[in-house]
């Protein structure tokens, strides 16, 4: 019995010890910029927030993405950036988390991959969330307003009005004034 314990003991501090950013939870903290962010140095996150055993003053490529970038699901080993960094033996240092999209690459891009002097900068773009992300960041984060169009928010705004005011309808007849609204609205 105590042979089993220290077994689980030794592996648990094994993990801890040897790969803690695999083991042990980040703290996820708001961010008027980014939305949100992990805490530097939280979970075995390096002092950007990021999956990397530190920040380097120099690297080969910079990786920015969400969720598919990060490698949830996986071991920081497993991500594709650290699979990358093995394949062609080159420094990797990884800019992304789950939630983000091109917004916040572009900001990454300019405030923390530029500053690393890479070669290379790949973004892992993911067209099943990455577009709608964009919008969301433009639309209601306050830090993006400059990126918002006149006509493009007329639009959604137009759609929102729309979709309360027919809450109760067929389906078909809200369908019917939200294309109304949106040729009326778009050029």
């Amino acid at each position: 019995m105590s042979t089993a314990a220290g077994a689980v003991v030794a592996e648990f501090a094994a993990r801890i010890v040897l790969d803690p950013v695999d083991y042990l939870k980040p703290r996820l903290v708001q961010d008027e910029i980014l939305h949100h962010h992990i805490e530097p140095g939280s979970g075995g996150h390096d002092e950007w927030g990021f999956r990397n055993p530190a920040v380097p003053e120099s690297v080969d490529i910079v990786a920015i993405g969400d969720s598919q970038t990060y490698g949830v699901g996986t071991t920081s080993g497993d991500a594709w950036p650290a699979a990358l960094s093995r394949r062609i033996d080159r420094s990797v240092y990884s800019l992304a988390l789950g939630g983000y999209g091109p917004v916040q690459y572009l900001y990454l891009l300019e405030h923390r991959a530029l500053a690393l002097d890479p070669s290379l900068v790949i973004v892992g773009f993911y067209y099943g969330n990455d577009i709608r992300d964009a919008y969301n960041a433009a639309a209601y984060l306050d830090s993006w307003e400059s990126l918002r169009d006149s006509a493009f928010v007329a639009v959604r705004d137009s759609l929102r009005r729309a979709h309360n005011e027919h809450r109760g309808d067929e389906p078909e007849a809200a369908v019917a004034h939200h294309r109304g609204t949106m040729t009326e609205r778009v050029v």
